[in-house]
């Protein structure tokens, strides 16, 4: 639609954990809800440019595509309401594009997996054009004559109120992107044969060293107050005393999110050439104003009000 491009990942769910995960359907909130994230790395620079609304679970099959041992359910359990020990259950694109099922991710507590179905978007419904809630990226974001030797990632996240470990809820794979403006674009991935990786798509990003920034370290997940992000930080010596830095910040799952960053300078350090770049929400009560850049004596910071 225009320049944007709407997109939808298959994604698999396997409970690797010791207890059956429940997975009622709306309007019982005790679900999982799915996101998935597109990211460029592009002159070695680490970008996300295209994000989804939330997919709503709504039923668990009892697979066991990912190997081990048997799917086996606790007494009383069973497929739909649960996802067995070693289960998983997948949702093609196809069905992740359903925007029936889709809604915005400020619904959701991001560290305690909460949503309350009462008067959210998908108990009001309505109609959508062709990209609304889908991952959304922009044609100029994918061109290959505008971004040679760029590489691509895409990324699932699984948000639950009962999982024990968010960190491993996460996963990604190298795509490979084809196509023009106004054409068709064409998306390589691996197949369903190959398990992704596991964590954040960050880690994608080769050579950054990764901080994890929360109000309790480490994250203790039903204990701590909220959840984490991560700050990949990558430099590069340019020579004659100048360095470059890159700084990439992912929320994981820190609920009251990110609306400041800050990177200290020593005396005498001159910072140039400064830069921000964020994904663009939609149909989220956001804006998409780039954060406001200060410099002074004690350092750079990044902040903002509206688009968190």
């Amino acid at each position: 639609l225009g320049d944007i491009v709407g997109l939808a990942l298959a994604t698999t769910s396997w409970n690797i954990g010791g207890r059956d995960l429940i997975w009622m359907q709306n309007p019982d909130n005790r679900h999982p809800m799915i996101v998935w994230n597109v990211y460029r790395l592009k002159n070695d620079r680490f970008e996300q440019i295209g994000m989804s609304h939330v997919k709503h679970g709504f039923f668990a099959l009892g697979d066991t595509q990912c190997g081990g041992a048997a799917c086996t359910y606790e007494p009383g359990h069973g497929t739909g309401d649960w996802l067995g020990q070693n289960c998983t259950d997948t949702y093609s694109s196809g069905l992740n594009a359903g925007q029936s099922g889709l809604g915005p991710r400020y619904e959701i507590n991001g560290w305690t997996g909460g949503y309350t179905y009462a008067g959210s978007h998908l108990s009001t419904g309505g109609s959508h054009n062709a990209i609304q809630h889908r991952c959304q990226v922009r044609d100029a974001d994918l061109v290959a004559a505008q971004n040679p030797g760029a590489t691509y990632v895409a990324e699932g996240q699984y948000t639950t109120i009962d999982d024990i470990n968010p960190v491993n809820s996460v996963a990604w794979k190298p795509i490979t992107v084809s196509g023009a403006v106004g054409g068709t674009w064409t998306f390589g991935m691996s197949g369903s044969g190959t398990l992704p990786n596991t964590g954040p798509a960050i880690s994608a990003w080769s050579g950054a060293t990764q901080t994890t920034l929360a109000q309790q370290v480490p994250v203790v997940r039903f204990s701590s107050p909220d959840g984490r992000c991560i700050l990949a930080a990558k430099p590069t010596n340019l020579g004659g005393g100048q360095w470059h830095y890159e700084y990439a910040l992912f929320n994981l799952d820190m609920h009251s999110k990110g609306r400041s960053f800050f990177v200290p300078l020593p005396p005498g350090v001159t910072a140039t050439n400064i830069e921000f770049h964020a994904v663009e929400h939609h149909n989220e009560p956001y804006t998409n104003a780039p954060w406001t850049v200060v410099v002074d004596s004690s350092g750079i910071t990044w902040s903002t009000t509206y688009n968190p």
